[in-house]
């Protein structure tokens, strides 16, 4: 009976000596994903600041250009203003044709769309003045 559970004894420590072997095994197995999905969120981590300082280049260059810009704005407005002014008082007045002359361009038109009401009524109204 002694060498029964002598055997039995020998048998469950060599099966904790296995179980512990495949726990160290799974263990280093675990580790080794855990460095690999580090690994790649590192990448991934690098990828995303080398963006974020391009883009922080961009925008303090595009910050450096903003006063001069600025300016010049401010230089083409009153480069415009001059010219509005110019545009404005040169204005050309409209031409008023004598009653005849709007009458005989009327009756032209007339022949040309009987059936237009709009001439109709400018034909009466060059007719009465």
């Amino acid at each position: 009976m002694k060498e029964q559970l002598q055997g039995k004894n020998h048998t469950i420590r060599n099966l904790k000596e296995k179980i512990s072997h495949m726990n160290k095994r799974r263990s280093d197995a675990d580790r080794n994903l855990d460095f690999k999905a580090l690994d790649s969120q590192n990448i991934e981590l690098k990828e995303n600041v080398t963006a974020l300082h391009e883009q922080n280049i961009t925008r303090a260059k595009t910050i450096e250009k903003t006063p001069s810009l600025l300016t010049e704005i401010e230089k083409l407005k009153t480069q415009l203003k001059g010219k509005m002014q110019c545009v404005t008082r040169n204005t050309v007045k409209p031409k008023v044709l004598a009653p005849e002359t709007l009458r005989e361009i009327v009756e032209e038109a007339r022949i040309e769309r009987p059936l237009d009401n709009a001439l109709d009524n400018a034909c009466f109204s060059t007719k009465r003045s």
